[in-house]
């Protein structure tokens, strides 16, 4: 099966934000990780992360409804 352009960016596009996604999720087991051994207790505080990460979907739902 031959794949025209549109589908093989779409493929690519796909393919890119999967990877991006991994990387993002990588980093942030990173800074969790660092966050749980802080010496400041308050630091803890910051892993509640629920508020940044419904603004994250919305914009990414909305700027992949963009392109």
């Amino acid at each position: 099966m031959h794949l025209g352009i549109s589908e093989t960016s779409t493929f690519i596009g796909t393919i890119k934000l999967r990877w991006l996604a991994n990387e993002i999720r990588k980093f942030a087991r990173k800074h969790e990780e660092k966050l749980l051994h802080h010496v400041n207790v308050e630091a803890i505080q910051l892993l509640d992360n629920s508020e940044l990460v419904r603004k994250l979907k919305k914009n990414l739902l909305s700027w992949c409804s963009d392109h």
